[in-house]
């Protein structure tokens, strides 16, 4: 995808497998129930970002990326900035 924003998205439930999502703005995007195995999701900015039930996060290449306020897949929320 790279260098767009995407903002208030519905990728509730998307099949995201092996998705490039670098160097791409999410803000106040659902990506709850999202199947994200193999993704890359670099040099990434993730605001707001609902990823509560999505698949195999731990999974996903997140180099670079900074969050504030994000809602992982346990349920747990990120609110201060963090950098993987």
């Amino acid at each position: 995808m790279g260098q767009c924003k995407l903002i208030r998205a519905n990728l509730s439930g998307a099949n995201l497998t092996k998705a490039c999502l670098d160097v791409v703005e999410f803000m106040d995007t659902d990506m709850s129930g999202a199947e994200l195995r193999s993704a890359s999701i670099t040099q990434t900015w993730l605001g707001n970002t609902n990823m509560n039930g999505a698949k195999h996060v731990s999974n996903v290449d997140w180099t670079g990326t900074r969050v504030r306020g994000l809602v992982l897949e346990d349920g747990s929320v990120l609110n201060d900035d963090h950098d993987w």
